[in-house]
């Protein structure tokens, strides 16, 4: 599916301005822009990653109900022609300065804090790290899942395949 064709998708018109972007290690990403809309962040992939965006999509919307941290809105995901895509607002990032960071932490802190789980480690679905299935089954204890679902031969592959920071898989949310 070219950009055009997710233009239209999207906006109604194929011409948007594309502006290519770091979309991880395994999907091409653009900034779309038509006048008088709000930019997004775009996604593509095979048509067959389309449960990778389902699953990325749903996970951006339970961090953003949670309220502890800043993420995009998923806009729309789907598929046309060959090719899958997961459209998500655009949010400009600043310079990364030391105060950022901190308050990222912050952030991060806040969303361990938040209820819903009570004191199980996991998540309602699995997703994906990158290239590599990411299983979230629940589990008593963080040392538990972390042994059973985290397990490190993911990230060595991942980082063979290019990926500096072990996996693509906050990609969509940390751009």
């Amino acid at each position: 599916m070219s950009w055009r064709a997710i233009s239209r998708w999207l906006f109604g018109s194929g011409e948007a301005r594309v502006r290519p972007a770091g979309g991880g290690c395994i999907n091409d990403a653009a900034v779309l822009e038509v006048p008088g809309k709000a930019p997004l962040f775009v996604k593509r992939n095979a048509a067959a990653q389309l449960p990778m965006f389902e699953a990325e999509a749903f996970g951006l919307r339970v961090l953003r109900d949670a309220g502890a941290i800043r993420v995009p809105e998923p806009v729309a995901f789907g598929t046309e022609g060959g090719s899958a895509f997961l459209a998500l607002e655009f949010l400009p990032l600043g310079a990364r300065t030391p105060e950022r960071e901190r308050e990222m932490g912050r952030q991060v802190a806040r969303l361990h804090r938040c209820a819903g789980s009570g004191s199980r480690f996991g998540f309602s679905i699995d997703n994906r790290i990158g290239e590599a299935p990411q299983r979230n089954a629940w589990r008593d204890s963080w040392v538990g899942f972390y042994r059973e679902c985290l397990p490190d031969r993911r990230s060595r592959g991942l980082r063979r395949r290019g990926c500096a920071s072990g996996g693509g898989g906050a990609d969509g949310a940390a751009r």
